[in-house]
């Protein structure tokens, strides 16, 4: 319960929170390369969780960037504050939440490039190295996001409200009840063109905004693409244990990828008829 920031310069094994309502799983794992070398993984988590409600902030930095968990850690802190700060408002226009999260993402490029340009550079590396992390640094750090906030059912929402918002290939998925898919309703071809840049804001497309209630839902999943083909054992409402084995699997090899995830399922799912959802975005630039 409460605020969960997970570190990036170590692994969170899979935890489970449990309330009347819903189950909450998330893990981080760094890639292989970086546990080897201690150093930050490029991908970021971050969580809010109540009885009533459950906001989740997942980001991936770009790895060909300048230090790309800069980005990530701090547009995934901005990302989730926004959508707990969402909870509060009692009605959900996407086009007003588009134009929102473009106004946050636009201002944030003036502390990413603050940022950006304190960073300190390692020492004892060759010139050679140094002049090539200069260059990125020019050009900006980089990450691609995605977000959900989910709210219980209750006297004001007697079906509950999901919202969603993403930018690139970090990915959400939704299924019902039944563990059928449901993530078509996203219509999206989880682009990784599309992302944020301490230095240009947002490149490729516009984010993508969905909004529904949790009628016909019984899962919401988000995660980076490094979660990879485990991504699927989600959908197959896999055990923690199982899930826990073929996440530590998936890291144990060279060249595996950084993996964030946080998987809500409702416990009280709501089996009425599912209605269109309302979904805005990705157009391009």
């Amino acid at each position: 319960m409460g605020w969960i920031c997970v570190p990036q310069d170590r692994e969170t094994e899979l935890a489970v929170v449990e309330q009347r309502c819903y189950r909450l799983r998330y893990a981080y794992f760094r890639s292989l390369d970086c546990q080897w070398q201690n150093t930050r993984g490029q991908d970021y988590l971050e969580l809010r969780c109540e009885e009533s409600q459950v906001a989740v902030a997942v980001a991936d930095g770009v790895g060909q960037s300048f230090y790309g968990d800069l980005a990530a850690r701090l547009i995934g802190a901005r990302l989730l504050a926004w959508l707990w700060e969402l909870a509060s408002i009692p009605m959900w226009v996407p086009s007003a939440l588009e134009e929102s999260l473009l106004s946050l993402l636009a201002l944030a490029t003036k502390d990413g490039t603050r940022q950006v340009q304190n960073q300190l550079l390692p020492s004892g590396v060759p010139a050679l190295h140094l002049e090539v992390l200069e260059k990125k640094r020019r050009l900006g750090s980089e990450a691609m996001l995605a977000g959900a906030l989910v709210q219980m059912r209750c006297a004001a929402y007697p079906y509950g409200r999901l919202l969603l918002a993403w930018l690139g290939d970090t990915r959400v998925q939704l299924a019902a009840p039944d563990a059928s898919d449901l993530s078509a309703e996203l219509a999206t071809d989880w682009n990784g063109r599309r992302r944020w840049s301490t230095r240009r804001g947002v490149v490729g497309g516009t984010p993508g905004i969905l909004v529904t209630d949790l009628r016909g839902i019984g899962r919401v999943a988000v995660h980076t693409d490094g979660l990879g083909p485990v991504a699927h054992d989600l959908r197959r409402n896999v055990s923690d244990g199982a899930l826990a084995q073929r996440l530590r699997g998936l890291v144990s090899s060279a060249g595996s990828d950084d993996v964030a995830f946080a998987e809500l399922v409702l416990t009280e799912p709501i089996n009425a008829v599912r209605e269109g959802a309302l979904k805005l975005g990705e157009r391009p630039v």
